[in-house]
């Protein structure tokens, strides 16, 4: 089985790996080749390029905001009052409100102190953040402050004085262009990212694929190992068993299984194959056994028959001969001339029974009707037998004498069980695929520890019995391939239950035929 076991292993290994080696380095190629593709000089001189002037086109549009504030400052302190005036300016100061979106203005002392505002929002309100006016270091003209995840740009202008003022401009950017440009950075990091790492990522993939490889692997043995465990421990348990049966062990069974697959069927198989070859082998084994009985039947009554004539006549001239001088004595010979030819009687009997156990014919099996057969018999015995018959039983192939035999020896048994003659009945019946049929009486039953020994020969619970009836029909069933049971309890009466097998019968034309009665 262990061998079964490894090539069942061995295939599932070879099935898996077969296709991930030609995969893992196809995988590793198209990766390497698409690196080529998408990570080289011109990509990365063009994606460079690409940020860098995004980078210079930030930058310019932010100085942009604070140039055009610086240019349009002295009208703007005009002309704060007026919005439509002040946006007017800052276009004409070189402002792009198509890309710029005005949102404050305001005039602040050194202090952080508004001294006047406009808003172009429509909240009409902004915070200022009166600490971007401590930015401002030596002769600096303006600055420009981003936040450029809540798209917010402030420039501020420094106008000088004392104390200075400041001058500071809120204004959104483009949504769109400062968009691309982050999408751009972006683009641009991961290219960094993956220029860097064209030699690392390509292997680091390949020892993933390898590590996932190797743990499916392990999966696959282990699937393997369960797998090949279910398939062979019926084929190991049924060479466990053949090797039992060749053994001589026939009382081995395997554990009957629940499935209904090809091995569970062919467990059923074995376990009946093994139950038909016991049973084949108890039969063979009885009817050696009886034969041997009738072998040493057959002798016993040739040696017993042969001297009771002798000893009869003898008897017989030693009674004659008596001249009666002595009444005394003639009274005790004729006495034990009684007794002796009493005696001799029952030897002869039993030489009888002897004589008929050893020399039972050869079988003459022929179809008969079972119906009719036990309604035969019962017809002997009057009203003291119930039949119960069933309708329709098969053909039978049986040897008429001795099954007749096997029915009256079986009803006389009954009889002699029961002195009160209560009804004994007679059922046929289907069963399992033959033909029973059924001997019941209502008499004091049979002791369990006799219930094992009733069908050996010349074993017998009554004095007078010579232990050969039973033994006769167990012999007669098992020659016809049936089987016989007995069920008995003390004071519950006995049963004994008769199983013929329904043979097919050929019909006239050489094909089987399936006759009912």
């Amino acid at each position: 089985m262990k061998r079964i076991r490894t090539k069942i292993i061995t295939v599932l290994l070879l099935t898996v790996l077969l296709p991930v080696i030609p995969l893992s380095y196809l995988v590793y190629t198209l990766l390497n080749q698409s690196y080529r593709v998408g990570v080289n000089p011109q990509v990365s001189q063009a994606l460079e390029d690409g940020f860098f002037f995004s980078r210079e086109l930030y930058n310019l549009r932010r100085r942009q905001l604070a140039f055009a504030l610086e240019l349009a400052t002295p009208e703007l302190l005009q002309q704060h009052r007026d919005s439509l005036r002040v946006l007017r300016t800052l276009y004409r100061a070189g402002l792009d409100t198509t890309f710029w979106q005005p949102l404050y203005l305001g005039y602040f002392s050194g202090d952080g102190s508004p001294q006047w505002q406009v808003s172009f929002h429509s909240s009409g309100s902004f915070p200022v953040q009166t600490h971007l006016f401590q930015q401002f270091e030596g002769e600096q003209r303006s600055l420009v402050f981003s936040n450029r995840a809540h798209n917010l740009f402030q420039a501020v202008v420094q106008i000088p004085g004392s104390p200075a003022h400041f001058l500071l401009l809120a204004a959104r950017m483009d949504s769109d262009f400062l968009k691309k440009a982050d999408e751009n950075l972006r683009v641009y990091q991961v290219y960094r990212t993956l220029d860097l790492s064209r030699h690392f990522l390509p292997r680091q993939f390949l020892a993933a694929f390898v590590a996932l490889t190797l743990v499916f692997l392990s999966l696959m043995v282990l699937a393997g190992a369960w797998i090949s465990a279910r398939l062979t421990a019926p084929v190991s348990a049924l060479l466990t068993g053949m090797e039992e049966i060749g053994r001589g062990n026939l009382n081995f069974r395997l554990p009957e299984p629940t499935g209904k697959d090809e091995t569970a069927r062919l467990i059923r198989h074995f376990n009946r194959m093994a139950a038909a070859l016991q049973e084949n082998q108890q039969r063979l084994i009885y009817l050696e056994k009886m034969a041997m009985w009738q072998q040493i039947a057959r002798k016993l009554a040739h040696e017993i028959k042969n001297p009771l004539t002798p000893i009869q006549l003898t008897l017989q001239q030693l009674v004659d001969q008596y001249d009666d001088s002595n009444p005394q004595y003639r009274e005790l010979l004729q006495e034990c001339s009684q007794i002796i030819n009493e005696e001799i009687g029952s030897l002869r009997r039993l030489v009888t029974e002897f004589s008929r156990f050893g020399r039972m014919p050869a079988l003459q099996m022929q179809p008969g009707d079972l119906n009719q057969l036990i309604q035969e018999v019962s017809s002997l015995y009057g009203e003291r037998i119930q039949l119960e018959l069933a309708d329709s039983l098969p053909v039978l192939l049986f040897d008429r004498d001795r099954l007749r035999r096997v029915l009256i020896n079986l009803i006389e048994n009954a009889i002699q069980a029961d002195p009160q003659n209560q009804p004994i009945r007679i059922r046929t019946r289907r069963y399992n695929g033959m033909v029973e049929f059924s001997v019941s009486d209502k008499g004091k039953g049979i002791p369990p520890e006799q219930l094992q020994r009733i069908f050996e020969p010349y074993f017998s619970t009554r004095k007078e019995g010579m232990g050969l009836g039973l033994a006769i029909t167990r012999m007669i069933v098992e020659e016809h391939r049936g089987e016989i049971q007995v069920e008995s309890r003390p004071g519950g009466g006995t049963t004994f239950f008769i199983r013929l097998p329904v043979t097919t019968i050929p019909s006239r034309n050489g094909h089987p035929a399936n006759h009912n009665s």
